[in-house]
């Protein structure tokens, strides 16, 4: 009977160790080579009039499609890109995606353009000026530019930042502070850093009619805003009695399914 020799566990720690290092480097330089190839690609979710339909703008969202591999969801590609320092790069670059597809979308100054924006790179020297040549790049009859913000980075309360956003508003660009609700600096960075919406988390719309604590927390949510004087956006809208529910208590924007999934920007002239 032979008798398998056994690996330290140590041993075997450190294997997993250095695979799991090895996957997240490569997975940045996948990105980079990505952003190098064009890989990325933009689709636009609609965002309409609650009270009307009508359509009101787009949010602007990053899809990634590997030749040979198809596509990698964000939710996998964007906390590498955060945690390995690539987000003002792979912004930069969806920025200037953006840009292009900017004549197709057909957008004017009555719509938004709505564009998520991280903390780290938001605390660059060059956001900025890259915010300036974005907008410029957009023309005179340019959509509202909404930078959402997200709360999935530590926002830096740092003179840097202050004065990025002050320099964006000055151009024109508004605020809007993403999946409001869901980290634990939605309040802090209410108190700290001038917005102009909300955005609220899919995750409470699905509680409407259902009796959960989300629902409750939904309107708390909402009469925040409007306390705050804050505009509201809501997204992940898919049935008609959360567009109702959410009309009736005064929100005024939302996305979702239930209008329209991610489109193409060639596409999105003939939805509207």
């Amino acid at each position: 009977m032979s008798i398998r020799p056994r690996v330290p566990r140590f041993l075997c720690s450190a294997v997993l160790f250095w695979g799991h290092c090895a996957r997240r480097f490569l997975s940045a330089r996948a990105i980079q080579r990505a952003i190098r190839r064009r890989e990325f690609r933009m689709v636009y979710q609609p965002i309409v009039a609650l009270d009307t339909l009508a359509f009101s703008g787009v949010e602007a969202l990053v899809r990634w499609h590997r030749p040979g591999r198809g596509g990698v969801p964000p939710d996998r590609f964007i906390p590498v890109a955060e945690s390995r320092g690539l987000m003002a790069e792979l912004t930069r670059h969806i920025l200037d995606l953006v840009a292009r597809d900017a004549v197709s979308l057909g957008l004017g100054a009555q719509h938004r353009l709505a564009v998520n924006i991280s903390g780290s790179y938001l605390a660059t020297q060059a956001f900025a000026e890259d915010i300036r040549r974005f907008m410029g790049r957009l023309g005179p009859d340019r959509p509202v530019v909404v930078l959402e913000l997200t709360e999935r980075e530590c926002l830096p309360d740092s003179p840097l930042v202050r004065h990025n956003m002050a320099q964006a508003r000055a151009l024109g660009a508004l605020w809007s502070l993403d999946d409001f609700g869901t980290g634990h600096n939605s309040l802090a960075c209410l108190d700290r850093f001038p917005v102009d919406h909300l955005k609220i988390d899919r995750s409470y719309i699905r509680g409407i009619g259902t009796g959960s604590i989300r629902a409750v927390v939904l309107d708390t949510l909402i009469d925040l805003a409007r306390r705050l004087n804050l505009a509201v956006v809501s997204e992940g809208i898919e049935t008609e009695a959360q567009a109702a529910y959410l009309r009736d208590r005064g929100v005024a924007l939302g996305q979702g399914y239930l209008f329209a999934k991610p489109l193409e920007a060639a596409d999105l002239a003939a939805w509207r």
